[in-house]
């Protein structure tokens, strides 16, 4: 199963099953932010993607990640679901939502 929205920069963005058991495979091993990286890289989504390295490089700085990165990195999953929302439609989005 494959999804594609085109944008109209004319960017294909494609999300398979692979990159949702990519997803669950980051989360399982509660690597949250990584999988945050991979959900903005995905959506191709430069901003998100600046963001969510700023919030890994944090957390693997510091060991831990503090509540403020927890919040930014909820706050940012919760943008990259509403675009998935958007380009792909509700099921999509669940899937996703499941995934993080």
């Amino acid at each position: 199963m494959t999804m594609t929205e085109t944008t109209t920069e004319t960017k294909v963005v494609q999300v398979n099953l692979q990159n949702l058991i990519d997803l669950w495979k980051l989360t399982d091993n509660n690597q949250h932010s990584e999988a945050t990286l991979e959900l903005a890289k995905l959506l191709q989504d430069p901003g998100a993607i600046e963001i969510a390295e700023k919030i890994l490089q944090d957390h693997m700085r510091q060991g831990f990640i503090s509540i403020a990165g927890q919040q930014l990195r909820a706050e940012l999953q919760q943008s990259l679901l509403n675009s998935v929302k958007l380009k792909f439609g509700r099921p999509m989005y669940y899937l996703m939502k499941a995934a993080l």
